[in-house]
């Protein structure tokens, strides 16, 4: 998540809040006594210890192990520790990451997520964007650090002996990830699938682990346009990605640039490859 989407998920914050404010009605409850229930009748509190006992469930559940799960609360806990307050216990970091997880892992809305964790729509609400918040800035330099000359070549190395493509220091395409419109939009996040969507276009290495990403694309760019106007293209285009000098490829003295491989919605660079023009390799035309 890069800057201009803390930006939007902020601002879309401060505006509902604001809403809220507005359109408030006297409260019927404090504490609805639905959400009184969390600690008895709550998902985290009922399955969440018999989870951890078994692996494979666990993994089903949450879409990682109990070995990364417990890694990743080791080092976000302070982040989601919240101090307690007169009338309340605060939620705790491990059912506040739970909860995140959960989310991002089954696509379950987070209506649905208020009821089954016992929580009100508000707390589920103020406890996932924080999360995201904290697991993006604490992780993303240590998990996606800028790739170095020595990185790059462990990259081609991998993909030579693992492919046997040499020279390749990645493969670069785009994620369209389906949305509600955001009012006032227009069309700018509708896609060519007559979706709504924004777009994580990544380059992963020969093991499918993300080395570069850009988030937040509109649905109706391009893989290519959204490319370029990133910050990893115009880098790339201006030669300040720490990429190698050419060197020779396997059983031959000639020299080769690393390039990334990418489908024919990107362009064709130095350090970028894409397919043949449909027909150019085949001496064929489109219409034979």
């Amino acid at each position: 998540m890069d800057q201009n989407e803390e930006d939007v998920i902020a601002a879309c914050g401060a505006y509902l809040v604001l809403q809220e404010e507005k359109n408030r009605k006297k409260r019927k409850y404090w504490v609805h006594q639905l959400w009184r229930a969390r600690d008895e009748e709550g998902e985290f509190h009922t399955i969440y210890s018999r989870l951890k006992d078994d692996q494979d469930k666990f993994f089903t559940y949450f879409r990682m192990s109990v070995r990364k799960f417990e890694n990743l609360l080791k080092i976000l806990g302070p982040e989601l520790t919240k101090q307690n307050s007169k009338w309340r216990q605060s939620v705790s970091p491990e059912e506040r990451l739970a909860l995140t997880m959960k989310y991002l892992g089954s696509g379950d809305s987070q209506i649905s997520l208020s009821f089954s964790y016992r929580l009100a729509p508000s707390t589920v609400n103020s406890i996932i964007f924080p999360t995201c918040k904290a697991i993006w800035e604490t992780m993303a330099k240590k998990e996606m650090p800028e790739p170095t000359g020595e990185m790059w070549r462990k990259i081609a190395d991998d993909f030579y002996s693992m492919r046997q493509f040499p020279n390749c220091i990645g493969e670069i395409d785009g994620k369209h990830f389906e949305i509600q419109a955001p009012k006032n939009s227009r069309s700018l996040y509708f896609n060519y699938k007559k979706t709504f969507s924004v777009v994580l276009l990544a380059l992963v290495d020969a093991n499918y682990k993300f080395v570069v990403v850009d988030i937040g694309g509109y649905g109706k760019s391009s893989d290519g346009g959204i490319f370029s106007n990133s910050v990893f293209g115009k880098r790339l285009e201006e030669s300040r990605l720490n990429i190698p000098e050419p060197r020779p490829v396997p059983n031959s003295t000639e020299t080769y640039p690393f390039v990334i491989d990418g489908d024919e919605a990107f362009p064709l660079k130095r350090n970028l490859l894409r397919p043949y023009p449909y027909g150019l390799s085949t001496g064929r035309s489109p219409s034979t």
